[in-house]
């Protein structure tokens, strides 16, 4: 392991979303830290070189949508380990009953950035239990707010529908009113924070939006008239692709098969929508249960984004958690179009680390 001097990393290009600069190819990494980007190489006395010709180099990628269950805290490091070697060091944690998501950001502040609702509101007696606590209207809404205010969260969490059922290719029952949920969101706002919705079916998604919500998560059946509201009002779309495919490793029969097939066919044309309507399309994997796998479960969602249409320069674009600026620590990938072929943390790759563990 290389822990003192100079390293130069070269790679076809850098990638940075939004990034205005000509096209840099070099990285020199002092101490674990990047200090400079550049387009033509450095030159140290005894400087160790890795050329990545034929790669490029990205920032690390953030999960939009995963969920910590209290079972999973006691396997954060085993977690936090996965989502680093498939290039997330930043995750967006949707809401568990009993608040793991606040304990595991405590966990693994020195690994990754988790942000986290908390848990979620859901509308009592419809679906949310498992991640969130149940309210019958806004005077309750209000309350677990204030609560989770208190709590620290980064964002609340709102459920407004329930979840597609594969055996009758419908969404079950969930969500509030439309004036309660106006209600619900217009106090979130007031408390300073985003709003993130669980959304799926074209009514309930549309009142989403409506009512003025930052994200919709999931966003199943979601109509163009909503998309278009969605892209003036700047409102976000986390499709979880993967997750509604993955319901295929839970469920047995052809038919039962097909409608999940038919579902997602009918999903990855709204999200080429959305995106081509200028919607920030991000990816989430709704990880957490058995079947909807940390890290992996991230590539697949990035290959469905492609396979719905979208260029492989904005699907990076809507994945980077940051952008890569001198000074930063060098943590950063190695990519092959969506493929991540070597992942640096503190200029060093991942892979050489584990060897000297």
């Amino acid at each position: 392991m290389n822990n003192t001097g100079y390293t130069t990393i070269k790679a076809d290009y850098i990638f940075n979303p939004a990034s205005d600069d000509p096209v840099k190819r070099y990285i020199l990494v002092n101490n674990g830290i990047i200090e400079n980007i550049s387009d033509s190489p450095p030159v140290y006395n005894g400087m160790r070189q890795l050329d990545f010709t034929g790669y490029a180099i990205s920032p690390f990628f953030c999960d939009y949508h995963l969920h910590f269950s209290e079972r999973a805290l006691a396997s954060s490091g085993k977690i936090a380990g996965t989502l680093l070697q498939n290039g997330i060091n930043k995750v967006f944690e949707g809401g568990d009953c009993h608040l793991s998501g606040l304990e595991m950001k405590k966990l693994l502040r020195d690994k990754l950035e988790v942000k986290t609702a908390g848990y979620a509101i859901y509308k009592k007696g419809t679906y949310g239990k498992f991640i969130g606590r149940g309210v019958e209207g806004p005077g309750e809404a209000r309350v677990l707010i204030d609560k989770l205010c208190e709590h620290g969260v980064d964002y609340i969490k709102i459920i407004n529908s329930g979840i597609f059922k594969p055996e009758t290719a419908t969404v079950t029952p969930g969500g509030f009113e439309k004036k309660e949920l106006a209600e619900i969101v217009g106090y979130a706002r007031e408390r300073g924070l985003d709003i993130f919705c669980h959304a799926n079916g074209a009514g309930k998604i549309h009142d989403a939006v409506s009512a003025g919500v930052s994200v919709i998560i999931h966003g199943l059946y979601v109509s163009d008239e909503t998309l278009a509201m969605m892209a003036e009002k700047k409102v976000g779309f986390i499709p979880t692709a993967n997750a509604f495919a993955g319901l295929s490793g839970t469920t047995k029969g052809r038919a039962i098969q097909m409608n999940i097939d038919r579902a997602v066919e009918k999903h990855l044309p709204a999200i080429k929508k959305a995106s081509d309507r200028g919607v920030k399309v991000l990816p989430g994997t709704d990880s957490g249960p058995h079947f909807i796998p940390y890290g992996k479960a991230y590539r697949s969602e990035l290959r469905l984004f492609k396979n719905a249409g979208l260029p492989v320069e904005r699907i990076l674009s809507s994945a980077c958690a940051d952008q890569i600026t001198e000074g930063m620590r060098a943590d950063f990938l190695i990519l092959d179009g969506l493929e991540i072929k070597k992942v640096f943390i503190s200029g060093e790759c991942l892979e050489d680390m584990d060897d000297d563990s």
